[in-house]
């Protein structure tokens, strides 16, 4: 068993990994958007099991400090991996809120599941097309609005994301943070 060590396998005592690696981008300045809320829940319960705030290095003032930050401007991408430790099957449901200095918030939202085995990346953008209010996209129940920064626009989605599937990203980007979902029962 330790040479599988030396050679960084798994005896096969552990539990296999089960990670989505969200992946946020956005087409916002600061002005629109300085910080990001990233809100976490399970199975059709609105607990929120994990909530979190990062602030955008790029839109804060000289000398100013926050604790979460993130680089997140344009052609960038901030990596949130999130493992479950509960190991369970409930749907992992992700909402994302950017809040700009113009008090104007940009909504994204997606459903998926953790699958044995796999870390696969959720791609989430953070659009000027998706405001909340009169000046976004408005989609029908079980929709959320998603726009990739193409020639497409906004277009109303499935909140699903089947897990695997759609566009990922480079494998070795960094990970700006990790959170761990319940570890044990009980857990969030």
């Amino acid at each position: 068993m330790w040479v599988l060590g030396l050679l960084g396998l798994s005896s096969g005592c552990a539990p296999a990994l089960r990670e989505v690696m969200l992946i946020v981008t956005t087409d916002l300045d600061c002005d629109s958007m300085s910080r990001v809320d990233v809100r976490l829940s399970r199975g059709t319960s609105d607990a929120t099991v994990y909530q979190g705030t990062f602030q955008r290095v790029e839109c804060l003032g000289p000398g100013a400090s926050a604790p979460s930050r993130i680089t997140l401007g344009r052609g960038q991408e901030f990596r949130l991996g999130i493992v479950d430790g509960r190991r369970s099957d409930e749907r992992l449901r992700i909402e994302l809120v950017g809040q700009g200095n113009n008090g104007v918030a940009t909504t994204a939202r997606a459903e998926t599941r953790f699958v044995d085995g796999k870390v696969y990346g959720l791609r989430m953008n953070l659009s000027q097309f998706c405001r909340t209010g009169a000046a976004g996209t408005v989609c029908p129940e079980g929709q959320v609005c998603h726009a990739e920064t193409t020639s497409l626009g906004p277009l109303c989605v499935n909140i699903f994301r089947e897990p695997g599937v759609g566009p990922t990203a480079a494998q070795g980007a960094p990970v700006t943070a990790t959170v761990t979902l319940g570890e044990g029962p009980g857990g969030g």
